[in-house]
């Protein structure tokens, strides 16, 4: 049996909420944003506009990376973000380095 995943990834007044959750299938983590005008599960590859004011058009994938790679996230929290990610091999990993700190 699957482990069930959930965590609140962002929570944003204006944009809504989105977790890192398996409640979808109950096997690959998605991304499911909560908003005023519904849900919608989103995979690595999908684009969230936060608006021009905020950080403008980011993928899932960017958003879960950043969350994930926080130092104290907990041993779980990161598992679940990296399985979302290597969904989309292309896309950001845990495990890659950072390019801005790239030389």
């Amino acid at each position: 049996m699957t482990e069930k995943i959930d965590f609140l990834v962002l929570a944003d007044a204006d944009i809504g909420e989105l977790y890192l959750t398996n409640r979808g299938d109950g096997r690959s983590p998605v991304l499911r944003f909560l908003a005023r005008n519904g849900k919608r599960d989103l995979l690595p590859g999908d684009k969230i506009d936060f608006g021009a004011g905020k950080c403008g058009m980011v993928s899932a994938a960017e958003l879960v990376a950043a969350w994930g790679g926080k130092p104290k996230r907990i041993e779980e929290a990161r598992r679940a973000a990296a399985e979302f990610l290597r969904q989309w091999p292309e896309g950001p990993q845990l495990d890659s380095p950072d390019p801005a700190s790239i030389p």
